[in-house]
C-alpha cells in the first residue's frame, strides 16, 4: 500500500502536469516535429473528457506496473540476499513470449492488412516478453561461469545465478531499447517499399508535362532547350478518344529508330509504334495514338521523350520549368511507382520518442543499479577482497550481463526484423541499420566496461 500510494503522487502529479500543458499548447500547434506535417491551429486540440480519459488509462497502467513491479522483487529470484540454491524464475514470464509467437505464426498465413496488424500486436508482445526471461538467461550463464577457474567470474556468475533478476533489472531498458530499434527498422524497411513501375523502356523516358495557358510558343522553347529530346504535344480526338500526337515521323525518330517515308510524314511503321505506345505507357487513351500535323492540336499537354543516357532527369525538368507555365511533370516510372506509405513519419516519430524515452528510462535504470551494486559491493571489500578483485568482479558482472540480457534482444529483434521483412515483401533486410545498432551496443559496452575499471580502481583504493 505504501509503494501505491508513493507512486500515485508522483504519478498524479506528472500526468496533472502533462494534462495541463497538452491542453494549453496542442490547440496553438501547426505542425508535427519529424513527421514534417503542417496542421491548422486547433486541429490536435483535445476535449476535458479526451484528456481526463486519457490520463485516466495512463494511470492504470502506471498502478499495474508498480504492483508487478512489487510482486516481483518479493520473489525468490530477487530476495535481497542469496539463498542456498539458485533462482528458479517462475514460467509465467514465459506466457507473453509464447503468446507473441502465437501471433506472429498467425501473422504468417494471412495476407493483407490483418496479417501485418497482428505482426505489429506481435511485436508489442515480444517488447513484453523479451526481458522477462532475461533472468533465466543469466541463471543459465551464471551456472557455467562458475566453471571457469577465475575470482572474478565465479563471484559474477554466482550473484547472476542467485539473483539473476537483481543482475538484470538495471539492463531491462537498453534491452528494451535494442528491441524497439531492431524490430522498427524491419517495420520501416516494409512500410518504405515500392512497386517497381511494369512500363519502362531501357533507351527512352518520356515525361508528360501538363501546364496552364499551354501555346505553341511554350512547345518551340522546349524544343529549342532540349534539341536531342522528341517534343510531341498530345490531345484526344471528340469523337473516338485516341490519343493524338502533334508531330511528324522524323520529330519521333530523334528518340525512336524508324524509317520515315517523305510522301506519308505521319506514318510510323509497326515496330516505332509499339515501342512509343511503351514509351508514354502508362497515360490515357486506350485506342492507341495517331501522328498529326504540328500547330492543329489544341494542346492538352506535352509529352518528352527523352535518351537516359544523354539527358539527365534533372536537365529535363529545368528546361520544362524554364518553357512552361506552371508544369508537372511525372514519368511512367513515377506514374507507376507505389511510393512508400504514409505512415512511415508518423512510425518514425514513433520510433524516435520511444528511443528517447526508453533510452532515458534506461540510463536511469543502469545508474542507479550500478550505484546499488557499488554499496552492495563494500561487502567484498571487508572480506578481504583487493580493490583489483572488486573491480574485475564488477566488470564480469556487467560484461557478461550485458551480453546476455542486451545479445538475447538484439538476436530476437533481429529474427523479428527478417520476419516482418518477409510477411511485408520488402526489397531487402536493413543490413545496414541492424549493423549499424549492433556497433553502438558493442561501443557502448566496451565504454561502459572501460569505465567501471578506470573509475572503480580510484573509488577502492
Amino acid at each position: 500500500m505504501i509503494t501505491l500510494l508513493e507512486a500515485g503522487s508522483l504519478y498524479l502529479t506528472g500526468l496533472t502536469l502533462a494534462g495541463i500543458l497538452s491542453m494549453a499548447f496542442l490547440p496553438s500547434v501547426t505542425s508535427v516535429p519529424i513527421v514534417g506535417q503542417r496542421v491548422v491551429a486547433g486541429d490536435l486540440k483535445l476535449s476535458a473528457p479526451q484528456v481526463l480519459l486519457t490520463l485516466l488509462g495512463l494511470l492504470v497502467v502506471a498502478f499495474v506496473v508498480v504492483v508487478a513491479t512489487d510482486l516481483l522483487r518479493r520473489s525468490p529470484e530477487s530476495t535481497p540476499r542469496p539463498s542456498l540454491s539458485s533462482a528458479v524464475p517462475s514460467r509465467v514470464r514465459y506466457l507473453p513470449l509464447g503468446v507473441s509467437a502465437a501471433m506472429l505464426s498467425v501473422a504468417l498465413l494471412l495476407p493483407g492488412k490483418t496479417g501485418g496488424a497482428i505482426a505489429l500486436a506481435s511485436v508489442v508482445a515480444f517488447l513484453l516478453g523479451v526481458p522477462l526471461i532475461a533472468s533465466t538467461v543469466l541463471v543459465e550463464l551464471g551456472r557455467s561461469l562458475q566453471k571457469l577457474p577465475y575470482p572474478a567470474t565465479l563471484l559474477a556468475g554466482r550473484r547472476m545465478e542467485r539473483r539473476p533478476v537483481t543482475v538484470a533489472r538495471p539492463l531491462l531498458g537498453i534491452s528494451v531499447l535494442t528491441l524497439l530499434l531492431t524490430s522498427g527498422a524491419g517495420f520501416l524497411a516494409v512500410m518504405g517499399t515500392g512497386d517497381p513501375s511494369p512500363v519502362r523502356d531501357p533507351s527512352t523516358v518520356s515525361y508528360r508535362v501538363d501546364a496552364l495557358d499551354l501555346r505553341d510558343l511554350d512547345i518551340r522553347r522546349m524544343q529549342d532547350a532540349l534539341p536531342a529530346a522528341a517534343v510531341l504535344p498530345y490531345a484526344f480526338a471528340p469523337e473516338s478518344g485516341r490519343l493524338l500526337l502533334g508531330a511528324r515521323c522524323a520529330d519521333v525518330r530523334k528518340v525512336v529508330r524508324t524509317a520515315c517515308d517523305p510522301s506519308r510524314p505521319f506514318v510510323l511503321d509497326e515496330a516505332a509504334t509499339d515501342r512509343v505506345q511503351r514509351i508514354i505507357g502508362g497515360v490515357p487513351g486506350s485506342g492507341g495514338f495517331q501522328l498529326t500535323e504540328p500547330g492543329t492540336v489544341a494542346a492538352r499537354g506535352t509529352f518528352v521523350l527523352v535518351p537516359r543516357q544523354t539527358v539527365s532527369d534533372g536537365a529535363v525538368r529545368r528546361a520544362v520549368s524554364r518553357s512552361f507555365v506552371a508544369p508537372i511533370a511525372v514519368t511512367p516510372e513515377d506514374l507507376g511507382t507505389q511510393r512508400e506509405s504514409p505512415l512511415v513519419p508518423w512510425l518514425y516519430a514513433g520510433l524516435t520518442a520511444a528511443a528517447l524515452c526508453i533510452g532515458v528510462a534506461a540510463l536511469v535504470m543502469a545508474t542507479d543499479g550500478f550505484l546499488r551494486a557499488r554499496r552492495e559491493n563494500e561487502v567484498l571489500r571487508a572480506l578481504g577482497l583487493t580493490a583489483t578483485q572488486v573491480t574485475k568482479f564488477e566488470a564480469s558482472q556487467f560484461g557478461f550481463a550485458y551480453g546476455a540480457t542486451v545479445g538475447t534482444s538484439f538476436l530476437v529483434g533481429c529474427a523479428l526484423c527478417v520476419l516482418l521483412t518477409i510477411i511485408g515483401d520488402a526489397e531487402a533486410v536493413p543490413w545496414i541499420a541492424l549493423g549499424t545498432i549492433l556497433v553502438g551496443l558493442v561501443g557502448g559496452a566496451v565504454a561502459a566496461v572501460t569505465s567501471l575499471i578506470a573509475f572503480g580502481r580510484l573509488q577502492h583504493r
